[in-house]
C-alpha cells in the first residue's frame, strides 16, 4: 500500500503540470510579440574607407576634380574646408602656415539665443540653475551651435563651386532626365553629394545628428521671419504663380528660436513613379527643399553620447 500511495502521489503532481505548460505556451507569443515593437531611426552614413598605400604609383592630377568638403566640429564652432579654394585663399593659408600663425577661429562660430557670437557651444546647467530652465520650459542643455549659419556656408559652397545631380531642378541635364530608367544607377551620377564631418572627442552626439541634418538640405526651420524663395519647379509643382508664399512673422514667445531661422529654397526634382493597377511606370516632379549634401561620412574622432 506505501508504494501506491506514492504512485498516486507522482500521478496528481503529473497533472498539475498541465495548466501550468498550457500557460507557459500561451504566454511566448506574447512574449514575441512585445520584443518586436521597438523601432530604430537610422540615418545613412558611412566610414572612410582605409586602404593601403602604395608609394610605387603615383596618383593621377585631376584637373578638375569633384567638390569635397569638411566639416570640423569642435568647442568653438563650425570650420568648414573644401578643395576648391581660389589661389588668394591658398597663398593666404600658405604664408601664414609658413609664419607659423595660428589660424582664425571657427568658419561658423557658436551664438547665443540673440545671435550673437559666443566662446561656449555647450553649457550644461545644474542644481537650480537647470530647475529655473525647466520651469521656463528650456532645457538644462544650452546648445549654442549655429546650425543654420552652418546650412548658409554649405550652400554658398554648393551653389559656386558645386555641381547639382541631374536629378534636381537647375542642373542641365533636369530637362532630359528619366528616373525611371532600368539602366539608371543612381550611385554612378556624377555630381557633388558628400561631405565629410569630423566631430572632436568632446563632442556630444546630439551635436553631430543635428550637424549632419543641416548638411543634408536647405530647410525652413525655427522661428520664421521670412517669406519662402520658391523655384519655377517649385511653382510648377505647387501649382501657384506667386514667387514669395506666406511671410512668417516673428514670434516673441519663442526668441530661442530666431537663431536657428533659415529661409527654405524649394526646388523640382524628378522621381519614379509605379501605377499599382497597371504596373506602369512614369517619371514625375514633386517639391522638395533644396538638396545639399545628401551623404554624410563620419571620420575623426567619436561623438560623445548624452549622460
Amino acid at each position: 500500500m506505501p508504494g501506491m500511495g506514492r504512485r498516486g502521489l507522482a500521478k496528481d503532481e503529473e497533472l498539475n503540470l498541465v495548466p501550468i505548460m498550457n500557460l507557459v505556451s500561451i504566454l511566448i507569443p506574447f512574449l514575441v510579440m512585445a520584443s518586436a515593437q521597438v523601432q530604430l531611426a537610422v540615418i545613412d552614413s558611412t566610414m572612410p574607407a582605409i586602404s593601403e598605400e602604395r608609394p610605387d604609383e603615383e596618383p593621377e592630377e585631376d584637373e578638375d576634380p569633384p567638390l569635397q568638403v569638411n566639416v570640423v566640429i569642435t568647442d568653438q564652432g563650425f570650420s568648414v574646408r573644401h578643395n576648391k579654394a581660389s589661389e588668394e585663399d591658398e597663398e593666404a593659408a600658405a604664408a601664414t602656415e609658413e609664419e607659423g600663425e595660428e589660424e582664425d577661429g571657427p568658419t561658423v562660430p557658436c551664438v547665443d539665443q540673440q545671435g550673437q557670437p559666443v566662446t561656449e557651444c555647450m553649457t550644461v546647467l545644474v542644481g537650480s540653475a537647470c530647475e529655473a530652465a525647466t520651469a521656463a520650459g528650456q532645457g538644462c542643455i544650452q546648445d549654442n551651435y549655429h546650425y543654420a549659419g552652418l546650412t548658409e556656408e554649405l550652400a554658398s559652397i554648393k551653389e559656386e563651386f558645386g555641381e547639382p545631380c541631374p536629378y534636381i531642378e537647375g542642373s542641365p541635364e533636369y530637362g532630359n532626365f528619366n528616373a525611371c530608367d532600368i539602366n539608371l544607377d543612381e550611385s554612378t551620377l556624377e555630381c557633388d553629394r558628400n561631405i565629410i564631418i569630423a566631430p572632436e572627442s568632446a563632442v556630444r552626439y546630439e551635436v553631430l545628428i543635428r550637424a549632419m541634418d543641416a548638411a543634408r538640405t536647405e530647410s525652413r526651420t525655427g522661428n520664421p521671419n521670412g517669406a519662402d524663395i520658391i523655384s519655377e519647379g517649385g511653382l510648377r509643382v505647387r501649382g501657384v504663380e506667386e514667387r514669395d508664399l506666406t511671410s512668417g512673422e516673428y514670434n516673441p514667445e519663442r526668441p530661442s528660436d530666431a537663431r536657428v531661422d533659415r529661409v527654405g529654397r524649394y526646388v523640382s526634382r524628378k522621381v519614379c513613379s509605379e501605377n499599382s493597377e497597371t504596373g506602369e511606370r512614369t517619371t514625375r516632379e514633386e517639391e522638395i527643399h533644396n538638396e545639399l549634401f545628401p551623404f554624410v561620412v563620419i571620420a575623426g574622432g567619436t561623438a560623445g553620447a548624452s549622460e
